[in-house]
């Protein structure tokens, strides 16, 4: 039963942390402190109560509301980035393996000569980053989410910097990577902006 206790506590800190980071911490302290099981389990309950009745309202709905639809579109951005992009890894291969292949036939002539006329490494390199940007928007999807505005920020740092190091590494001009700092620079700021609005939200009541 204590396991069970530890676990409910567990996740009603993660729900209370973005607005309440020290209390998150005191609810973990203190069921260590409980020596009964059936006490320990008691509190875990009104913890997740508590929690909940924290989190739970108009505008606290609507936030997280918000926060999970960006999240899920910059979950769908981050997967195309990484599974689309190879299919110019797996054409230039076939063509590697049979120059004559033409693919769709006229409709994708000039996909497939633009493929054909350069190398394979510069397709491994150029799908390589775009796969890694699509698993940093992953990544800051999920910190979106669980509202850790601190590593997003820090995750959006490091798709800006590679973003603009692209260019001085051949990975093509500057327009892709003026779009992505862009979209990360406004998924911080609708992150950041749900964070002030919820804990506005909270500390009203």
């Amino acid at each position: 039963m204590r396991k069970f206790a530890k676990c409910l506590v567990t996740h009603a800190a993660a729900v209370i942390a973005p607005l309440r980071p020290t209390q998150a911490r005191a609810m973990v302290v203190e069921l260590d402190h409980i020596e009964s099981a059936s006490d320990a389990f008691d509190f875990a309950l009104g913890c997740v109560v508590a929690a909940y009745s924290q989190r739970m309202s108009v505008l606290a709905v609507l936030a997280f509301s918000a926060r999970l639809a960006t999240a899920l579109a910059a979950s769908l951005f981050g997967l195309l980035h990484i599974v689309q992009p190879w299919s110019n890894v797996a054409l230039k291969m076939r063509l590697l393996a049979d120059p004559g292949f033409t693919a769709c036939g006229t409709r994708c002539e000039s996909w497939v000569r633009t493929v054909g006329d350069l190398p394979l490494s510069h397709w491994l390199w150029q799908q390589g980053a775009m796969a890694a940007f699509g698993a940093l928007h992953l990544v800051a999807a999920v910190l979106l989410l669980r509202g850790s505005i601190g590593r997003l920020a820090w995750t959006s740092m490091i798709v800006a910097v590679f973003a603009l190091a692209m260019p001085a590494l051949g990975g093509g001009g500057i327009t892709f990577p003026v779009i992505y700092i862009l979209l990360i620079a406004m998924m911080l700021a609708m992150g950041h902006g749900l964070a002030k609005l919820e804990h506005w939200n909270f500390t009203r009541r």
